[in-house]
This record gives C-alpha cells, sequence and structure tokens, in this order.
C-alpha cells in the first residue's frame, strides 16, 4: 500500500504547476477547469489510490523496495514537478519488473508508467522535437483545409492572418491521454492488454487526433474567432468532445 500512496504523492506533485497556474484566475474559474488538469488524470489519481488501498498487506516489502520508496519520496518532497514525474517512471519500471501480472503493483505500475506521458515523456518530446512534429501537424490540417503554409504556420482563409502552430496546440497531448486512460481503465477493470484492444487504441487516438485538428482548421476559417476558439467556450467544447 506505501509503495502505491508515494506514486499518488509523486503524481500530485507532478500536476502541482498546472494546479497552482489555475489558482490565478480565481477559484470559480479554478474548480471548473479542473485544477487545470485533465479529467483524465484525476481519473488515474483515483484509480492509483483505489489500487493503492487493495494491496494492503498484500505483498512483503523487500529492501530493495524500500530503496526505492526512499528516492520516490525524495523526489516528492521538494516542489519540483519534473524531479517526481521522473522517479515515477523509474519507480514504475521498477514495480513492472518485481511483480507478479495481474497483482494491485502490478497494476499501479502500469498506471504509473502511463501516466508519466502527459507528466513527463509529453513534454520532453514536445521540448525536443516540438517544432518538427507541429509542422507535420500543419501540413496535414492544410492538406485537409487548403491553408498556405510555411513550417509550423499556416494562412487563414482571408489569405492575410497566419497563425503559428506551437506545442501546446499539438496533439500529442490528446495522444498522452488517451494512452493514459485506456491503461488506467483496463487496470481499474481488470481487463487483459491483448490484440482486441487494438481497435479501441487506434480508434481512440485517431478520435483525438481528429478533433484537435477540426478545431485548428477551424481557427483558420473563422479568423475573428480566435479568441473563443482558442482560449473561451470553443476550446472547452473541443475539450469536451475529445473527452
Amino acid at each position: 500500500m506505501l509503495f502505491g500512496l508515494l506514486i499518488v504523492v509523486a503524481a500530485i506533485n507532478g500536476v502541482e504547476p498546472r494546479f497552482v497556474s489555475s489558482m490565478k484566475a480565481g477559484l470559480p474559474i479554478a474548480l471548473l477547469s479542473l485544477f487545470g488538469v485533465s479529467a483524465v488524470i484525476w481519473f488515474a489519481l483515483d484509480a492509483l489510490l483505489k489500487l493503492a488501498l487493495a494491496a494492503y498487506c498484500l505483498d512483503p516489502v523487500g529492501r530493495g523496495d524500500w530503496l526505492v520508496m526512499a528516492a520516490l519520496l525524495v523526489a516528492s518532497i521538494f516542489p519540483i514537478a519534473i524531479a517526481a514525474s521522473a522517479a515515477m517512471v523509474g519507480a514504475g519500471l521498477y514495480l513492472w519488473l518485481t511483480t507478479e501480472n495481474g497483482s494491485p503493483l502490478r497494476r499501479i505500475a502500469i498506471i504509473a508508467l502511463a501516466l508519466t506521458g502527459p507528466l513527463f515523456w509529453g513534454p520532453a518530446v514536445l521540448a525536443l522535437l516540438g517544432p518538427e512534429i507541429t509542422r507535420i501537424e500543419t501540413a496535414v490540417i492544410a492538406s485537409a483545409s487548403g491553408f498556405r503554409t510555411m513550417g509550423n504556420v499556416f494562412w487563414a482563409v482571408d489569405g492575410q492572418t497566419r497563425f503559428v502552430v506551437a506545442g501546446a496546440c499539438s496533439s500529442l497531448a490528446n495522444i498522452s491521454l488517451t494512452l493514459l486512460f485506456i491503461a488506467t481503465l483496463t487496470q481499474l477493470l481488470d481487463i487483459p492488454i491483448n490484440a482486441r484492444l487494438v481497435p479501441v487504441v487506434v480508434g481512440g487516438l485517431a478520435a483525438t487526433i481528429f478533433i484537435n485538428c477540426v478545431r485548428i482548421a477551424s481557427i483558420g476559417h473563422f479568423p475573428q474567432a480566435l479568441d473563443y476558439l482558442h482560449n473561451g467556450g470553443g476550446q472547452q467544447l473541443f475539450s469536451w468532445a475529445s473527452l
């Protein structure tokens, strides 16, 4: 149980910057935005907590377990989100290698590793390959909408207004959340991960990528509604559609 609870603490530390940032707009807005944290991440945290409680006194704690838990605790004490998220990668891999298939701790490991997608790997990949990723997405959107492009910049239908597809607009965040949701749901409900899940995974990824591309294309077709589609009610509607 302690191992699972420490992973929950590390995950909460990983989303702490989003929580703090959301509070700048006031408590009502923060509540409506789930404190800047995706509902999928909250769902994963809830599943981790339930599985951690289910693992109470089921597995003996070895010396290696104590060492890994100590490292995880140290990484979670300080308000450094990247350190806690990176520690989750190591803790998840350790649990994956040292626990039995189907056990609560193995299921915790799978969710924890999937959770590092939006918390660690996604931001890291965007930091390293953001321009290349957004350039590809811009080309895909432009080919379907007829926009003129240059790199990750596209021109709206009026031919004059230009928009830059930044890393934060990439579908990569939606992809990592889709994989996290599938991982969490399968482990919480004890659904086997096998070939039968492939169409579900592909369908989920395709749907979230499509919705994000439609949102960006809508900005190009209606440039005067940029604020609504990018930051306002339109953005919230597309977020709910993706969820």
